[in-house]
């Protein structure tokens, strides 16, 4: 019961009191209706408002319906209706049932001196207005979208210029501003393409979200006094603004000065704190920047966690930037930051800074940077340096624990220092979207580089158990001639490529810890000697083949399996000796066109042969077969022109030979066996193998 009478008294509350205030929401649908609070003179409707000591009347409508407006050439506002006062005009944009409720050929709208409030929506063709001395306030959006008014004067009374007081006016190209403005409002002046020239007072301190957001003419911006914020989108796209004074900036918002391509200058002060956003300073026209200490970089731009930080992005005639010196022990670039700077020749970083991070995409495209000391950088994301086509000389990267993909992809850099200990990774692609990509490329495609070189500890004395080198992460260095791997490591593992095509990298030191060679590692590269790992070593497909300098190869024993195609056109390899107690397998065309192959020993290990596996190998001269081989591949040892005697120690039966087995083998080819059971299953065996005149002999 208690709740039912409150309810009711509230009810009557709220319909005492909506007399007393402006009704501001239109009728339904296109037509505005009279009632109590409502008059429709001449077709303009007004809104009685205010208090009954306070009473006035405002401008809701100029038209009663969407069909009238559009007809609608002339509007002459009253001065009073039953002795109140019509001071407000105000188009408010919730009174309009659809947006594109507009006059179109509205050109004189009269307003008369009892008006002190101003706010219109939709006189998109008016060319003239004249705002009354009594208006002290502006409406938010108050000359919205006005796009033939050319000039506007406001008088002394008026002290703040609300949001989006100007946006859209495209031929706006002066406002005079009689009185003291103490304020802009966000996007005051956005849009108005052809503003040339703007005067503010010493007063206005602050430059809010998109006050000048793609004033396309805007050349200069007088003022006294100093600005201490420039929001986001302050003055995006002001293409022909020259300069402005930021020295006693606190704030510089995100895309603030972005795309203004004519200005030259940004001078920040050497005592004052700054933060700047996201993108402040893309694609402008700086020549060179000096980064106090004071300056720290913020990005809160996009809910997109990949948004770029893009401060200097795209400057093309950006040529030097220098960051202070800090007292940070932790400092970074961000994501993006430099990114096709064209012209940028000189970055001097702070050394004092013990742990730097260079975020992704930071350098890329940097293509006249030549130095740059990184000695004190612990992190470079995927992209940081690519394409930097002339970055040259040593890196040395002692402090370096993370690395991104392609970091230093396709740049002129001549030797490279680094810790063992980094972990690799690639976190976006061209679009700054997460990837399943592999972590690698770092420094594919660096054609000047020639040496390469891995700490046996990190900065900090910790030595290197295992390593991993991602996938191509040296691929295509064609001028790569030694790598030099950490003396104490355990475990090396070389991903997909690591030295893929690396044609001259004729000596690799410390390969005894290398566990792994992933397909392709040594692809095509000009190696001339290799010693493998005591302990367990598996190789993939194509690890060294095309490696037509490969001579010797030592510890070979201990290789568990040897992918297809992996020493396929050794051209110089000699020998090859496989583990006499362990199992090893060996895949299709192992050694595919060894011409040079002469001996082979420990074969007896081997538990598979794949097709094709010593095919063209035409020096070679016998083989053995151990106990564990039970079937082989077909044309394993086609074309071995000189292989005249094998061997099988299996006391059972002979291994199932593939087709083609032994064709094109030396004519009259011997086998050995052990027993005469062993020739009846070989005799069986080899009739599908096209050998000719083959001679079975059983071991004495």
């Amino acid at each position: 019961m208690k709740k039912n009478k409150f309810i009711l008294t509230l009810i009557m509350a709220v319909m005492l009191l909506m007399p007393l205030f402006c009704i501001s929401v239109s009728a339904a649908g296109f037509e505005y209706t009279e009632s109590d609070t409502r008059k429709i003179i001449d077709g303009i409707v007004y809104d009685k408002c205010g208090t009954d000591e306070n009473t006035y009347y405002s401008v809701r409508a100029l038209a009663t319906s969407y069909e009238k407006a559009q007809k609608l050439e002339k509007a002459e506002i009253l001065t009073e209706i039953d002795g109140y006062p019509v001071t407000h005009i105000d188009f408010a944009r919730i009174d309009y049932p659809n947006k594109n409720f507009e006059y179109p050929l509205i050109k004189e709208f009269v307003i008369p001196d009892s008006v002190t409030y101003f706010s219109v929506f939709g006189l998109i063709n008016l060319e003239e207005i004249v705002i009354p001395d009594n208006v002290t306030e502006l409406g938010q959006s108050a000359f919205w979208n006005m796009k033939k008014i050319e000039e506007i004067t406001l008088h002394e009374g008026i002290t703040v210029i609300p949001e989006s007081a100007f946006s859209g006016c495209k031929s706006l190209k002066k406002v005079e501003f009689k009185g003291e403005i103490t304020e802009l409002g966000e996007g005051a002046f956005s849009g108005c393409e052809n503003l040339v020239t703007v005067t503010l007072p010493k007063t206005i301190t602050e430059i809010k979200d998109h006050t000048f957001s793609k004033c396309g003419k805007l050349r200069e911006v007088i003022h006294e006094g100093k600005f201490t914020y420039f929001g986001d989108n302050a003055f995006y796209k002001c293409k022909k603004l020259r300069k402005m004074d930021v020295s006693d900036a606190e704030y510089i918002g995100c895309d603030a000065f972005s795309g203004c391509f004519r200005l030259e200058e940004v001078i920040f002060s050497d005592t004052k704190d700054v933060i700047i956003g996201c993108q402040a300073f893309k694609e402008t026209g700086i020549e060179e920047i000096y980064i106090p200490k004071g300056v720290d970089f913020y990005c809160e731009c996009s809910e997109d966690y990949y948004v770029s930080d893009s401060r200097f992005e795209k400057c093309r005639l950006l040529e030097k930037v220098v960051f202070e010196d800090r007292d940070d022990e932790k400092f970074v670039i961000g994501f993006s930051e430099f990114k096709d700077c064209d012209a940028l020749e000189s970055v001097v970083l702070p050394e004092s800074v013990n742990k730097l991070t260079i975020q992704g995409s930071a350098f890329w495209g940097c293509k006249y940077l030549e130095t740059i000391n990184l000695s004190n950088v612990s992190a470079i994301y995927e992209c940081a340096f690519k394409n930097c086509e002339r970055l040259s000389g040593a890196i040395y990267l002692p402090k370096l624990t993370f690395m991104g993909c392609q970091a230093f992809y396709n740049t002129d850099i001549e030797e490279v220092t680094l810790p063992a200990v980094v972990r690799y990774m690639c976190g976006c692609d061209e679009d700054y979207g997460p990837t399943t990509g592999f972590p690698g490329n770092q420094f594919q495609d660096c054609d000047k580089l020639k040496k390469v070189t891995f700490l046996d500890a990190d900065v900090e004395g910790t030595y290197t158990k295992k390593i991993t080198i991602p996938t191509k992460m040296f691929y295509f260095c064609n001028n790569l001639e030694t790598v030099t791997f950490p003396s104490n490591a355990e475990k090396i593992i070389l991903e997909n490529n690591a030295f893929g095509r690396c044609r001259k990298l004729k000596t690799v030191n410390n390969t005894e810890g290398i566990r792994k060679y992933e397909d392709y590692a040594f692809n095509g590269c000009g190696i001339e000697k290799i010693t493998f790992s005591n302990k367990s070593v598996t190789i993939g497909k194509f690890a060294f083949s095309d490696c037509n300098q490969l001579k010797t190869v030592t510890n070979t024993e201990s290789i568990t399996s040897i992918g297809e195609k992996a020493f396929m056109f050794c051209d110089s390899l000699t020998s090859f000796k496989f583990s006499e107690t362990g199992k090893v397998k060996v895949d299709a065309r192992a050694f595919y066109k060894c011409p040079k192959l002469a001996k082979v020993t420990g074969s007896e290990s081997i538990v598979s042969l794949g097709d094709a596996a010593f095919a063209f190998c035409e020096s070679l001269k016998s083989f053995t077969f151990g106990k564990n081989l039970k079937t082989t591949g077909e044309k394993v040892f086609h074309g071995c022109k000189k292989l005249s005697k094998v061997t099988i120690l299996n006391t059972k039966t002979a291994p199932t030979f593939g087709r083609k087995a032994f064709y094109s083998t030396a004519d009259g080819i011997k086998f050995v066996v052990p027993n005469s059971t062993v020739s009846k299953s070989l005799k069986t065996n080899l009739k599908n193998t096209n050998t000719k005149n083959a001679k079975i002999t059983v071991a004495k």
